[in-house]
């Protein structure tokens, strides 16, 4: 099976996959790479190319991680499930730069509150207090809120 072919098996098979529109935008990219390759002999040596392009044109490691997990993901799939290859070749992810935490400050939280409209005012508030992302939040029942504490 040809890389070409395990796209459209993939397209497929994952119809109703949430992230399936990025899983083919990275496809897109990669198919003039692998597109004809045979699954069993896609390594790095054949991925070297793809990561080497976007490279040159200044697009970050983990851009570009994210096109070789479908990678990963896909060879996975035609050796557990589809049955195509025998053994899953080594895909190196490349070496990502550690992930920028930021926090508010306190006088940035105050100014950030002031300017809200004021019905959107508790839910920032609450969200600074505890931390909990947007769907945490949004999701939340009344059930399970306890204002005494």
């Amino acid at each position: 099976m040809k890389f070409t072919q395990a796209i459209e098996r993939y397209n497929v098979e994952k119809f109703d996959k949430k992230t399936l529109t990025k899983d083919m935008y990275h496809f897109d990219l990669l198919h003039p790479f692998l597109g004809d390759v045979h699954l069993d002999q896609i390594n790095m040596n054949e991925i070297w190319p793809f990561i080497a392009h976007p490279r040159a044109q200044g697009v970050k490691n983990s851009t570009i991680n994210r096109s070789l997990e479908v990678v990963r993901h896909t060879l996975h799939l035609a050796k557990d499930e589809w049955l195509e290859i025998d053994e899953l070749p080594k895909i190196k992810l490349l070496r990502e730069s550690p992930a920028r935490v930021r926090f508010l400050t306190t006088e940035q939280s105050n100014r950030l509150i002031f300017e809200l409209p004021s019905h959107l005012k508790p839910l920032v508030q609450y969200a600074l207090a505890t931390g909990c992302r947007k769907g945490e939040i949004f999701n939340l029942e009344w059930r399970r809120v306890d204002l005494a504490r």
